[in-house]
């Protein structure tokens, strides 16, 4: 299952640009090549199909990225504004969206089946090789490397 992103926007909204541009900047440093869908909510009866909460809004994996918002139960397509830590903005702090991301992609990677299991050699079945620092991740990185070469 594919991480889902949306943009959702009404046509008289002026950040709509920089929400874009911050979304598409964003994934392009936490999520290379994940598509964007674009949800114009402009029309009252799909604003209240999609639940919108104004705009812009993000969304991904259904959720907003605004780690604090409560659903208003008025879906009116309107500006929206955020509670960011300088006060009320017009767009989500790059963070959040960030945030979100990778949250998507841990809950991804943990689904059972997507990750190949890992074996850390032992030393005669009685525990980890000698030498091993199970506290550092160069270490455990390098046996497993070593193993999968050899």
């Amino acid at each position: 299952m594919n991480k889902t992103v949306e943009l959702l926007w009404f046509s008289d909204c002026p950040s709509h640009p920089a929400a874009r541009a911050m979304l598409e900047e964003v994934i392009a440093d936490i999520a290379p090549g994940t598509q964007i869908r674009d949800v114009d909510a402009t029309d009252p009866a799909t604003a209240a199909s999609v639940r919108f909460p104004g705009s812009p809004t993000i969304r991904v994996d259904g959720r907003d990225v605004d780690p604090g918002y409560v659903d208003p139960g008025d879906y009116t397509p309107r500006c929206r504004l955020y509670r960011t830590r300088a006060g009320l903005r017009s767009l989500p702090e790059r963070n959040w969206i960030e945030d979100a991301l990778r949250e998507s992609l841990a809950r991804r990677d943990a689904r059972p089946g997507h990750r190949k299991a890992v074996v850390i050699p032992t030393f005669k079945g009685k525990g980890v090789q000698p030498g091993v620092d199970l506290d550092s991740s160069a270490a455990l990185l390098e046996v497993m490397d070593d193993r999968a070469a050899g």
